[in-house]
């Protein structure tokens, strides 16, 4: 699989998880905290949160309980061209999302994008800023989200935030397993590579590009950004299955029952192929279910090495551990 298509597809993909017209004319003055640029846990940005968030627990950035807004923020292995390449009215309303406007701006030294859209989610209609920028070999990526409800008094509040956000390349480099509430250790064939959020990603080589994804297998460990409960572990696991991006015609051969950490799960195994180049692929998913919250193992890889990463996949779910 093309790291660069998949770094296109995670645009898309943080655009559908993170979402969550007019605003009162407020100053920035008025919109954010007084105190200073904190570092966002798990990223090298700083920004300056809105008054009433707090930091999230389960993804990197802030929330606020009350009234239901985030803001999440996403450091991409993935040029900021490609990634961006997606934020299209068309392409957007592929993902069930209505682009109200997109403006060119710059962060720093860096090009980027702010975008204003909107997304219906089981019913109800969510608001969002998101502010991408970057370079040739990485993208960051900042995401208001907002329910329709509380649009008119947050949206200025929340743009104003996300407009001070910088990446801090002064800073020491990230420590990939820092501040999440699972470990999972590298194995012999595949070592980390990246985070993105609270999701970490495993390669061959322990690299993620495309020289790297050439050498075959990808497996992605993360953690649900969301609180709210699962009520059919079977079937959300089949669903999620069939919405991994870059696949499709999906045929799953197995899905049993199993426990991991403690934690009751369902485990895939299928076929599919990429959607791109049409090639046959193996994967494999276990979903583990914990209170309001759930983990998520993937496998990829292409399925003339199914028999050599297909154990690789499994042994490797079996040393995950729930902090």
């Amino acid at each position: 699989m093309d790291n660069r298509a998949l770094a296109s597809g995670i645009a898309v993909i943080t655009l559908v998880v993170a979402f969550w017209l007019w605003s009162a004319p407020v100053t920035q003055a008025q919109a954010i905290s007084q105190s200073h640029p904190e570092q966002v846990k798990g990223t090298r940005v700083s920004m300056t949160k809105p008054v009433g968030f707090t930091e999230a627990g389960n993804f990197s950035g802030f929330l606020d309980r009350v009234t239901g807004a985030s803001i999440m923020v996403m450091e991409i292995p993935g040029p900021f061209q490609s990634v961006t390449a997606g934020y299209t009215a068309p392409l957007m309303k592929a993902k069930g999302m209505n682009l109200i406007s997109r403006t060119d701006t710059k962060v720093g030294s860096y090009p980027g994008i702010f975008v204003e859209a909107t997304q219906k989610v089981y019913g109800d209609t969510y608001h969002k800023w998101a502010l991408s920028f970057g370079d040739k070999s990485m993208t960051v990526m900042v995401t208001a989200n907002c329910p329709e409800s509380k649009w008119a008094s947050l949206s200025g509040p929340l743009k104003a935030s996300i407009a001070t956000a910088r990446l801090e390349t002064q800073t020491k480099p990230r420590d990939l397993r820092a501040d999440l509430t699972y470990a999972l250790p590298d194995s012999a064939e595949l070592k980390l590579a990246e985070r993105m959020q609270n999701t970490l990603l495993f390669t061959v080589e322990g690299k993620f590009g495309t020289e790297a994804a050439k050498k075959g297998a990808l497996f992605v460990v993360g953690q649900s950004v969301s609180e709210a409960p699962v009520n059919d572990p079977a079937e959300y696991s089949r669903q999620r299955l069939r919405k991994t991006e870059q696949v499709k015609d999906v045929k799953i051969e197995s899905d049993e029952a199993v426990t991991v950490s403690g934690l009751p799960g369902r485990e895939i195994v299928a076929i599919a192929l990429d959607s791109k180049l049409g090639t046959p692929m193996f994967l494999y998913q276990t979903m583990l279910f914990g209170d309001r919250t759930y983990y998520i193992l993937q496998g990829h890889v292409d399925l003339t090495q199914r028999q050599t990463f297909e154990p690789v996949f499994k042994k490797m779910t079996q040393t995950f551990q729930q902090k």
